[in-house]
């Protein structure tokens, strides 16, 4: 196993940093530092955030006067000081970010189904345009998404054995992506039920370890935004919620939870209310959110002409969508339905439970509920969950081609 799985890590190493690399690396050789920092949303942010920083500057980005969580800030400040601000190294640390990533979604493929779908899994994820796209360029989610692949990997460790030492750094883990998304804040409540209504260990145990865990995530987020803040609270930043739940009223670009404003629902920063609101009269909230929740959850989970295999974009980003995208599009979701049938069929590993939990759960308060504004690298933090079913689909099918030979 250890022999394979070598030869395995290094072939995903080597793939998932060579295409991470190259697209980072036109932008920034092709037009210079300035182009790279803003071949994504917020790269110019995050860089003159880090400068500030170091400088000794003014941190607004702490104090809440922003949406950004501070976690990423934080990284680049470091790769800058490593790199003594050569971008060209920057860009060759950065890319390992995308690495560690692909190696952790083979891990917790191969304990969930063996080597074929860890292989394949690898393969998707280095050749995901979506991914691609966040983890070669300045964003967030390229910090946050190692991150969540280890919370992930931790649970699936604590699964085989379940020991305290699993759950602490399934937490630490967790705390740290959501320091630096703050949206990933809700697969807490998700993997706390997931614990809780596992059928091992006992019930006293399942409860001691979904309160470890709810407690190491807690409590350092806590602690740091109070001490950057004067507030315990969970997201350093007054704006991050109203930011990505899209209730600030000069959220231009996303006007369309105004409805629901009018209403008088605004859950986070006025949520007695909101409640008051729900309770009076329930139908127009209720029509609201069928009507538009279907729509929003399929933008999420299948961001138009985002994720696709395209191998040029690697070295033109601007190059047209694949004109096979739909085509390939189509395979996959096809995969991922058997992937999601095979993740329930099999009682030896409850993982695939837990990443539908997740997947459901940030569906739920981040398209259907809250989020009308979708960036396509809101998908990303949730895109190697859909991966792990697609490769378990594609694994399956194999199998079964295989055996009728």
């Amino acid at each position: 196993w250890r022999q394979s799985a070598h030869l395995d890590i290094v072939f995903i190493v080597g793939i998932t940093y060579v295409t991470r690399g190259a697209f980072s690396l036109q932008a920034l050789i092709g037009a210079g530092e300035t182009s790279f920092v803003l071949s994504s949303d917020d790269g110019e942010t995050y860089v003159s955030f880090a400068r500030s920083l170091l400088s000794g500057g003014d941190l607004h980005f702490i104090a809440g006067e922003t949406p950004y969580a501070p976690g990423y800030t934080f990284f680049v400040a470091l790769l800058l000081v490593l790199t003594g601000g050569n971008f060209l190294l920057l860009v060759l640390l950065h890319s390992m970010l995308a690495a560690v990533t692909g190696v952790l979604l083979y891990l917790v493929l191969r304990h969930m189904a063996g080597r074929l779908a860890a292989l394949t899994g690898g393969m998707l994820l280095a050749l995901n345009v979506g991914l691609l796209q966040v983890q070669g360029t300045m964003t967030a989610e390229a910090l946050a998404l190692p991150f969540i692949m280890l919370f992930i990997w931790a649970l699936t460790r604590y699964e085989g054995s379940p020991r305290s030492q699993w759950i602490l750094g399934a937490g630490v883990a967790l705390a740290i992506a959501i320091y630096s998304r703050n949206m990933v804040l809700i697969f807490l409540p998700a993997t706390v039920g997931w614990i809780l209504l596992r059928q091992q260990p006992r019930l006293l145990r399942r409860t001691y370890f979904a309160s470890l865990l709810i407690l190491v995530v807690v409590l350092p987020l806590a602690l740091t935004n109070f001490a950057l803040t004067g507030t315990a609270r969970l997201t350093g930043q007054d704006a991050a919620l109203a930011w990505g739940l899209s209730t600030e009223p000069w959220q231009a670009l996303a006007p369309s939870n105004e409805p629901l404003l009018e209403m008088g629902i605004d859950p986070f920063r006025e949520p007695a209310t909101s409640l008051a609101a729900i309770w009076a009269d329930p139908a127009p909230v209720t029509a609201f959110v069928a009507r538009s929740a279907p729509r929003r959850a399929i933008t999420m989970l299948f961001p138009p002409e985002f994720g696709l295999f395209d191998p040029l974009r690697i070295l033109n980003p601007g190059i047209v969508a694949n004109a096979f995208g739909p085509l390939v599009d189509s395979v996959l979701i096809a995969m991922l339905l058997l992937g999601f049938v095979m993740a329930r069929r099999d009682k030896s590993s409850s993982a695939g439970t837990l990443l539908i939990l997740l997947i459901v759960a940030y569906l739920l308060l981040f398209s259907i509920l809250f989020t009308p504004y979708h960036p396509p690298r809101y998908h990303t933090l949730i895109a190697p969950f859909m991966i792990t079913f697609q490769a378990l689909g594609i694994a399956m099918l194999s199998k079964r081609l295989i055996t009728a030979r």
